[in-house]
């Protein structure tokens, strides 16, 4: 687990509003455009290291973005779909193709609705992250040069500019 969530949050909801907006404004021949951030919408969620099966790799310390991370925190709140992985990737998973499809079809008002609906689930893991690390450090006090202490603080701070963002 790293620092790496401070931006990647930011940098994911710009690249989420970067596909809706050229869906708004591109002209039919502009297919590159059009596509291009919502690759790096999935390729900023789940990354490379999840491999080829269906939930990403069965070795929970495999990914280090949101897919990653969503699967760790999966097994610690008990937050798994029946096929043994995330239900919140299995969430974002339908919803990174459906999105594809609507831009396919310049379907921008549904394509505004799923990219909403992906903003608020990748804002599950860390928020679960959060809480754990809360926990985590009940104990600890503010001065103590715990790893779990510093972690709870990186992901606290990265959900900070979207909580001031939204207010």
């Amino acid at each position: 687990e790293s620092g790496a969530f401070l931006i990647l949050y930011l940098h994911l909801h710009g690249q989420i509003n970067n596909a809706v907006d050229n869906c708004r404004g591109v002209d039919q021949g502009g297919e590159y455009d059009l596509t291009h951030p919502w690759d790096e919408v999935a390729a900023l969620t789940i990354g490379t290291l999840e491999g080829i099966d269906e939930g990403g790799s069965g070795d929970v310390q495999d990914g280090q973005l949101i897919w990653g991370l969503s699967t760790r925190r999966a097994f610690q709140f008990q937050t798994l779909n029946r096929q043994g992985y995330a239900e919140v990737n299995s969430q974002i998973e339908d919803l990174l193709f459906a999105g594809r499809g609507e831009i396919d079809a310049l379907a921008c008002d549904m394509l505004e609705t799923t990219a909403d609906s992906i903003k608020s689930l990748t804002l599950i893991p860390l928020i679960q992250s959060i809480l754990k690390y809360a926990v985590q450090n009940e104990q600890h006090s503010a001065d103590s040069s715990s790893a779990d202490l510093a972690l709870g603080e990186v992901y606290a701070l990265a959900l900070i500019p979207i909580v001031h963002f939204a207010k």
